[in-house]
């Protein structure tokens, strides 16, 4: 995900848009402003109480969003795996990621 500047997160934030646009906005900031575990954390919270709106392809079949919240849960476990592996830091701006 993008970085979205202040005057971009305010108009999204303020447009009567879909729920899941500002959502995901609010995911990638706490992708940028929390560290790795509690961002896995919150994740996975949202998923296992199910609050997490998906985009409308994914809303019809149970099957599907079953298999895209198991993808967002391992790929935030290889993310975690990389920030916290000897010689990298947990920063987005690591050269090592």
């Amino acid at each position: 995900m993008g970085t979205v500047g202040s005057s971009g997160l305010i108009s999204i934030v303020l447009a009567p848009r879909a729920l899941t646009t500002r959502l995901w906005i609010f995911v990638d900031l706490l992708c940028q402003l929390v560290h790795a575990q509690v961002f896995h954390f919150v994740l996975a919270c949202l998923f296992y109480f199910n609050r997490l709106q998906l985009p409308f392809e994914f809303r019809r079949a149970r099957a599907k969003r079953a298999t895209l919240a198991t993808a967002a849960i391992e790929i935030t476990h290889l993310v975690l795996e990389v920030y916290t592996s000897p010689g990298t830091h947990a920063h987005p701006d690591n050269s090592n990621f």
